[in-house]
């Protein structure tokens, strides 16, 4: 495993995003506007909404490992908190809208709670994302621009930030399996 991430190069990446980003009302019926809020999205809505998505995962054979998708909202000017994920410990994660103004970042972190935690997004709570939040901010190590498809070690203490006067989304697709990082 990569420690932190690996831009990947996908073809149809922005097609993707305008495919979300058109069926946003349907995968999120019931939003709001937290700071910062984890929303998780039906997987089987998703890859019908978006066609150029499902193709780029049966292409790199991850088509019938995806186990949960979400769409991590953060508001403009906002810090989301610094954790780690309870279950997978990588993610594919693609932008949506607003994402040349925001960064995902990765740090050191010596205390972790010890608690793994459910996610909610203020509606809605599931077991499919836990993470364990962490209780300082430590030292940052690296950083990534959220305009780039990703891979990404959800495994170390990483947060997102927005620094850009509106709201920034990305979109995290999870598998119930490995990623080979060579194929994608």
């Amino acid at each position: 495993m990569l420690p932190y991430f690996k831009v990947l190069q996908i073809s149809n990446l922005e097609q993707i995003s305008q495919e979300v980003r058109n069926n946003l009302t349907q995968l999120l019926p019931d939003s709001h506007t937290r700071p910062y809020s984890f929303n998780l999205i039906n997987e089987q809505d998703l890859l019908k909404i978006s066609p150029t998505l499902a193709a780029w995962l049966k292409s790199v054979g991850l088509y019938n490992h995806l186990q949960y998708a979400g769409l991590p909202l953060v508001a403009p000017h906002t810090v989301g908190p610094l954790h780690m994920d309870g279950k997978c410990k990588e993610a594919i994660n693609l932008p949506v809208f607003n994402c040349g103004v925001g960064y995902s970042s990765w740090h050191t972190s010596s205390t972790l709670s010890g608690e793994i935690l459910p996610t909610t997004d203020g509606v809605h709570t599931s077991k499919k994302a836990e993470y364990v939040s962490c209780v300082d901010d430590g030292v940052e190590l690296v950083r990534l621009e959220n305009a780039h498809a990703a891979w990404v070690n959800t495994a170390l203490p990483h947060k997102g930030t927005n620094t850009g006067k509106n709201p920034r989304m990305i979109m995290t697709l999870r598998f119930d399996r490995d990623i080979d990082i060579d194929i994608i």
